[in-house]
């Protein structure tokens, strides 16, 4: 029988080396012909109160306000020929699409040719948010600003208790941060006024970022990544989009600096957002555009303020101004984050004299995959193939608003070369070394907060109550720093093995929580 001593099992677990990669599902790429069978078409009165009215599907597609041209790219406008009433309750047709799916973490890629142009009175943004209890859950707005202006405006909108640094501690992002307390009812932060409703506001200073300059370059991506430690954007133009993202692998630890980030801020992410819907809309006028002290900066209000007194008078009398107000879409693909570790070439001895020979990368991942959960084992000889996998039902995506995220675990001990009566009882053996062991979670060091293994990444919980959805919050309570709750990359030694590369307490859940959950 194989037996591995607890100091072996720790080398073991300790001696990864920790990286993250994004993997897509077919279920959540949004592009050709299908596009359209992946949103709801928002129809009624616009929550922010623009002079438009959004249409349903077949009005859309019937009107020419949809279609999805030779190329498979995705095109959705608004009227440009018809001039409307002024005192109408609605106003220009236009369209408004929201996701059918709901997301809890992920990387959202929104591949452009086009977007509305510059033009008086348009209100036109790709964003997210929870459908209920706005700000409650939060909002995420990645494309956004109103009229004639050059830049796109990068914002958070949460309720109290959510503040950004931008580049007041670093040079952390290439965006110029405006305002900085999230709060939707918010007028001041740590670093000044602001007016209400305005959130933690960054202007994208990149060339070519919005509107009709974005326009003339061919277009291009926007990038948002989401997840426990920070949201954060990215603009690219498309000939300097990164190689791995080009190759359906993206690395964005290893891009350049995003136009945006939440790090270093005073903002519990998993206490401020929660299932995110995507939204696509172009409105007009409302309670920002709308604004007199907006609407009057306008080079259409300056040429005619008695023909142009208000947003909506503009607006309604020239349909023409609009023809290029529309998005050109190629894709809108969400990927999903799985943790992987791998283990450097070594010999880890066991007891009773008995070696461990590695031979292949062992994983450990979160996976998106909805299956359940199985053991596989390979019994070829001279290797031997693990694969204990426990998956989720629904993997940070989920078709209703009452769903909750689950975390899934992947555990790959790959191709272990050994005698035969290893290769025999090795899986049986590990479960039970697992079950029987009685060990403390791990700490870094003593400066660091213990970690455990909770189910909503709100309290600590007992382990063996929620270990499956692996989310790590510290037993100590979250820092008022956003990196303050998690270790800060270092190497730790153990036991004289190879150090163990540690990038984040969550990281390592997979492997914590498989051990700590079989504690009884």
């Amino acid at each position: 029988m194989f037996v591995l001593s607890l100091t072996s099992l720790w080398a073991i677990l300790f001696a990864y080396k920790v990286s993250t990669s994004y993997v897509l599902s077919p279920d959540d790429v949004y592009q050709g012909n299908t596009f359209f069978d992946k949103f709801d078409f928002f129809t009624e009165i616009d929550p922010n109160l623009g002079f438009v009215q959004y249409e349903d599907r077949n009005t859309a597609s019937n009107s020419k306000l949809i279609n999805v041209n030779d190329a498979q790219q995705v095109y959705i406008g608004v009227d440009y020929q018809n001039t409307y009433n002024v005192n109408d309750a609605r106003g220009r047709p236009s369209i408004r699409l929201e996701t059918k799916k709901t997301y809890q973490y992920g990387l959202f890629v929104f591949d452009l040719s086009h977007m509305p142009a510059n033009t008086c009175g348009k209100w036109s943004a790709f964003w997210t948010t929870n459908k209920q209890d706005w700000p409650r859950w939060g909002e995420i707005d990645i494309i956004e600003n109103i009229h004639e202006s050059n830049v796109t405006m990068e914002a958070l909108h949460t309720s109290p208790g959510c503040s950004l640094a931008g580049n007041q501690i670093s040079n952390q992002m290439t965006g110029r941060q405006k305002t900085y307390n999230c709060d939707g009812a918010a007028t001041s932060s740590s670093y000044g006024p602001q007016s209400p409703g305005q959130g933690c506001v960054a202007e994208n200073t990149n060339p070519n970022s919005y509107g009709t300059s974005f326009n003339e370059v061919g277009g291009g991506v926007y990038v948002m990544e989401w997840n426990n430690q920070a949201i954060k954007i990215w603009q690219f133009r498309h000939e300097n989009v990164p190689q791995d993202l080009s190759a359906g692998s993206p690395n964005p630890s290893g891009w350049e600096k995003p136009v945006f980030s939440s790090a270093q801020g005073d903002c519990n992410i998993d206490e401020h957002f929660k299932d995110q819907r995507v939204i696509i809309d172009s409105a007009f006028c409302g309670n920002w555009a709308g604004q007199d002290v907006f609407w009057k900066e306008t080079s259409c209000y300056k040429s005619d303020p008695a023909k142009y007194p208000t947003c909506n008078s503009y607006v309604a009398n020239n349909p023409g101004a609009y023809k290029e107000s529309y998005w050109l879409i190629n894709s809108l693909k969400v990927y999903q984050n799985i943790a992987t570790a791998s283990m450097p070439n070594s010999q880890i001895a066991g007891p009773s004299g008995s070696e461990l020979s590695r031979n292949q990368t062992q994983e450990i991942g979160l996976s998106s995959d909805a299956s359940s959960s199985t053991t596989e084992i390979q019994d070829s000889l001279p290797h031997l193939s693990t694969s204990l996998v426990a998956t989720q039902v629904s993997s940070s995506t989920t078709e209703s608003q009452d769903s909750q995220p689950h975390l899934s675990t992947s555990l790959k001990a790959t191709q272990f070369s050994s005698s035969t009566s290893l290769q025999k009882d090795y899986p049986s053996t590990l479960s039970r070394i697992a079950s029987s062991l009685r060990i403390p979670p791990y700490c870094a060091n003593d400066s660091y907060t213990t970690y455990w293994a909770t189910a909503t990444g709100s309290a600590a919980v007992p382990v063996e109550s929620a270990y499956k959805t692996q989310t790590m919050t510290p037993s100590a309570g979250v820092s008022g720093d956003n990196f303050a709750a998690s270790p800060t990359s270092r190497e730790e030694t153990g036991g004289g093995l190879r150090a163990a590369f540690v990038s984040k307490s969550s990281t390592l859940a997979p492997i914590l929580a498989l051990i700590l959950g079989m504690i009884n």
